[in-house]
């Protein structure tokens, strides 16, 4: 007779990995929260150059950001991947 779990879900269960995955995810979620934070304090402080004799300062802090924002949305597609897991 067939166990009825089949795959890695039973085979995290069976190891315990459930919880660890959890922990897991918890951090992740932590970490893109703060992520997002500091992005968009990043963004202000550009924004803060922008027009002024340190504008040169601006472009590179809005390409950070660009960075960030990526860097964001793969963590999150990440995320999805970890709770569809």
């Amino acid at each position: 007779m067939r166990d009825t779990q089949t795959g890695s879900a039973a085979a995290r269960a069976a190891t315990g990995q459930t919880g660890a995955m959890s922990s897991d995810r918890a951090v992740l979620t932590s970490l893109a929260t703060a992520l997002d934070d500091l992005t968009d304090r990043l963004a202000a402080v550009a924004s803060a150059h922008v027009g002024g004799p340190d504008e040169h300062v601006a472009t590179d802090l809005f390409e950070v950001e660009r960075s960030l924002r990526g860097a964001s949305r793969r963590l999150e597609r990440a995320l999805r991947g970890l709770a569809g897991s």
